[in-house]
């Protein structure tokens, strides 16, 4: 519960301050908040950044009921930004224009609100970023469009931004699976090929373990299978444990398992653990 200090009070994004007037809002940040934004040397379009400086002086002039706060909001959002690597004048330029579109907006509410003519029709193109050469494709379309449409289409193009990570998937070292857990697996026996499939949260070792231990009272289908006067040579080794999928809740895991059991149709089944029924696969 968040109590009031020096006649203010959290409450989300909000400090409520309250005043001889009434109540007062301003921004608040949690005292965790790093001020890291995407720094100003990202490989990124050039608007994206100043987006940025838009979004949080948009946020700020929504939330700021007095000059006062804003301008105390203003200069913060300054400073955090400095510390992105963004030039001061450079931010300061944008405040201004953000500074001159709010005026502007307030001088159209107050007068007659001209009639508007039919939209145009938009258009929306997705290509990726590489640079000044993407600026210089949408330049290009946008003027050709212009030429040869005219104003019934309004061409909105988006840029595709790509993270280092995205190429360095496919070499990511996966853990061993026997130290995989949520997953779903197949056991098959060495002798007969008669095969389980179950479901555990836990390490794949340590369930194979309680599978195939046969000085245990616990039950299992497997060890059943192993201790039948019939199996005795029947064996299950841990390096043909099959991963089938993973789901880190029980319940996305039991349809999994559901899902697999349909598929694979094992021949060993847990008596003690009736297996989902799932009829919209039942075909």
């Amino acid at each position: 519960m968040e109590s009031e200090f020096l006649d203010k009070i959290p409450f989300l994004d909000l400090w409520i301050y309250k005043t001889e007037g009434g109540l007062e809002l301003g921004v608040y940040r949690k005292p965790t908040h790093s001020g890291v934004f995407t720094h100003f040397s990202s490989f990124i379009p050039f608007r994206f950044k100043i987006q940025l400086i838009n979004s949080l002086l948009s946020r700020a002039h929504k939330i700021c009921s007095t000059g006062e706060h804003l301008e105390r909001e203003i200069c913060c959002i300054l400073n955090m930004l400095k510390s992105n690597g963004y030039n001061e004048n450079f931010v300061l330029k944008y405040i201004r224009k953000f500074r001159n579109r709010q005026q502007s907006r307030q001088n159209d509410d107050n007068a007659t609100e001209p009639k508007q003519g039919p939209q145009p029709f938009r258009v929306f193109l997705s290509l990726p970023f590489i640079g000044e050469c993407s600026t210089q494709v949408r330049n290009e379309i946008s003027k050709f469009l212009a030429k040869t449409v005219g104003y019934r289409i309004q061409l909105r193009m988006t840029d595709r931004c790509f993270k280092l990570q995205q190429y360095f998937t496919s070499h990511k070292d996966y853990s061993p699976t026997q130290y995989r857990s949520s997953v779903v697996y197949q056991l098959t026996c060495n002798k007969c090929g008669a095969t389980y499939v179950g479901e555990t949260d836990r390490n794949v070792i340590t369930r194979f373990e309680e599978h195939t231990d046969t000085t245990s009272s616990a039950y299992s289908a497997i060890k059943e299978h192993m201790c039948d006067i019939n199996n005795i040579d029947h064996k299950f080794l841990f390096e043909d444990v099959k991963i089938l999928g993973t789901a880190q809740f029980y319940y996305k895991r039991r349809i999994l398992e559901a899902l697999y059991a349909q598929k694979h149709k094992p021949t060993i089944i847990n008596r003690d653990k009736f297996p989902m029924h799932l009829k919209l696969f039942n075909i």
